[in-house]
């Protein structure tokens, strides 16, 4: 019988959440001679190995791939190369499954017409209380997805998220996969892959629907709940949006570089001074925190261009000291 869906989860050092993951695989409505579940370890040091090696024994359908080249999207192409089946389901390590996901991506794609990606539904689950000071707007950081209980068509800018997202295999090869400059790296918080990958497929013209059946319960870990981690997150966005911009449109011409990096350092000080205004008028934490967010993405934005022009720089340097080549000299014929 063929596999009709490959479900792929990419881990790194976190050992105990993706035995859970994996667990939530094994009580799926669709039948299991129908999906293969590919554990791809992004060189994980922890006992990710023995813990799924021991799971390999009872699990007929789960499969195990170590991939050392570190970073996520490097993971996820790897997935993506080792999966047998017409649909790739991409699941977080740390997003617990609810019993019918699976078998409500796959519906999905019956449909007519034809999705080539679906969203899935994502609850957020905290460790503890959701923090009052995360702002509505920046719960994206944490990869929910909550869109209501009716099917609908997405329009980039909305786009899947991969705690939760399916897609036809081909398509994903066809595009190349994800941009591997692009995704977490370790504990680099740098990411846009998803977004990257869906401006393509937007640009192709092709049909991408949230499924709200397909449901995961997404851990939100204990580091994640502190605010220093969603500054950090911020101003790692501002990075992937200038990195994004460059893989999308090619990397600009110097003085262009120049001078948007300067109008991102410009907005950037203007969102700081409304940030101390903020703080001044002792506005509540949440939108506190919206604006420290928006400052520190505008700064990561501001930086990432100040690295690129610094590169840019250095290779113009580079090639204006080239010596000229060397002149040739033909001998004449007689």
């Amino acid at each position: 019988m063929s596999i009709k869906l490959s479900a792929v989860i990419c881990t790194f050092n976190r050992v105990d959440y993706v035995q859970l993951a994996i667990e939530s695989l094994t009580s799926q409505t669709l039948p299991a001679d129908d999906f293969e579940i590919i554990v791809v370890d992004n060189a994980s040091s922890d006992a990710t190995p023995d813990v799924v090696g021991e799971l390999l024994a009872s699990i007929v359908n789960l499969r195990y791939i170590r991939e050392d080249t570190m970073g996520l999207s490097h993971a996820r192409n790897r997935g993506t190369k080792e999966s047998r089946g017409e649909i790739i389901v991409f699941l977080d390590d740390d997003a617990v499954a609810e019993p019918d996901c699976l078998s409500a991506h796959l519906r999905a794609f019956r449909q007519q017409p034809q999705p080539v990606a679906t969203a899935g539904r994502i609850y957020l689950r905290w460790p503890a209380e959701r923090p009052s000071w995360v702002p509505l707007s920046q719960e994206s950081y944490y990869s929910g997805l909550d869109l209501g209980d009716s099917y609908q068509l997405l329009t980039f800018p909305q786009y899947p998220y991969g705690a939760n997202m399916a897609i036809d295999r081909q398509t994903l090869i066809d595009l190349g996969g994800f941009s591997v400059e692009l995704g977490r790296t370790g504990t680099n918080l740098i990411s846009g892959e998803e977004k990257d990958l869906f401006l393509r497929i937007h640009q192709l013209g092709r049909r991408v629907v949230y499924v709200p059946d397909a449901v995961v319960h997404h851990h939100v870990l204990e580091e994640r709940t502190e605010r220093k981690w969603l500054l950090r997150r911020s101003f790692a966005q501002g990075r992937s949006d200038i990195v994004m911009d460059a893989i999308a449109k090619g990397p600009p011409p110097l003085a262009r570089l120049t001078a948007r990096t300067s109008l991102h350092w410009a907005r950037s000080g203007r969102r700081l001074i409304a940030l101390v205004g903020a703080l001044v008028l002792r506005r509540d934490a949440a939108e506190i925190m919206t604006r420290a967010g928006l400052t520190l993405r505008w700064v990561g934005a501001a930086w990432e261009g100040t690295l690129m022009t610094g590169r840019s720089m250095s290779a113009r340097h580079e090639i204006e000291q080239r010596p000229p080549p060397a002149r040739v000299e033909r001998n004449q014929g007689s």
